[in-house]
């Protein structure tokens, strides 16, 4: 394990196991880098697409389709809404149990399964100690 970026894709309350894939989010000359090496844009082309992208547009680069399972009764858990489904319109941030990360998928589990991102932070022996729920990396 290491820190990332991550998208949700599953979780087993009976388990506590969340599976996490791993992706890079890609801008300015990393994401033309990329238009020319997969995609067959020339250096012009792709420069020209990243140049006229919004701050938030992204490519998202997932070339390993390997799932990191997470048990989420350890790590330190923030997500942008409260465990009654309400949203965070601060943008800062809830801190969950692993009990009120339970009680949000269960009753609402498309606050969990969002379009939003995760920041997966893992100390140096690899140990998962906080996910995170973000809008914008």
């Amino acid at each position: 394990m290491y820190t990332s970026k991550a998208l949700f894709v599953s979780f087993d309350p009976g388990t506590g196991i969340a599976e996490f894939d791993y992706i890079d989010l890609l801008q300015g000359d990393d994401a033309v880098q990329y238009m020319v090496t997969y995609e067959g844009k020339t250096q012009q082309e792709a420069q020209d697409i990243v140049d006229g992208w919004a701050d938030s547009e992204c490519i998202i680069k997932n070339h390993n389709t390997q799932l990191r399972m997470i048990d989420m009764d350890g790590p330190a858990i923030t997500m942008l809404w409260y465990p009654n489904g309400d949203e965070d319109y601060s943008l800062n941030g809830v801190s969950f149990s692993y009990q009120d990360f339970v009680t949000l998928y269960n009753n609402h589990p498309d606050k969990v399964d969002w379009y939003l991102f995760y920041q997966i932070e893992v100390d140096g022996s690899g140990n998962v100690t906080h996910v995170e729920q973000v809008y914008w990396p």
